[in-house]
């Protein structure tokens, strides 16, 4: 959701709203921001993505607890639907 809502947003606002977030909420929003405005800030004249969006706080550690849950999840056989 807080993704969606900063892509909505011109590139200023969208930094704005980045910063002001909580943590939490960058550390969800980071790899969709980075794969929506890299590209076109680190070729434009100004900022670099880098320096407007700093990746948040944990978050390679993130990353790695969000790839271990997956893992594990698709170890778990899924419960049958509907069957008691």
């Amino acid at each position: 959701m807080f993704f969606q809502f900063v892509s909505s947003l011109d590139i200023d606002d969208a930094v704005t709203a980045y910063n002001a977030a909580d943590n939490s909420l960058r550390l969800f929003a980071y790899e969709p921001i980075r794969q929506q405005f890299k590209d076109v800030l680190d070729k434009g004249g100004g900022k670099k993505f880098d320096e407007m969006f700093p990746q948040p706080a944990g978050y390679d550690q993130f990353v790695e607890q969000m790839k271990r849950e997956y893992l594990d999840e698709q170890k778990t056989p899924a419960e049958p639907v509907g069957e008691d």
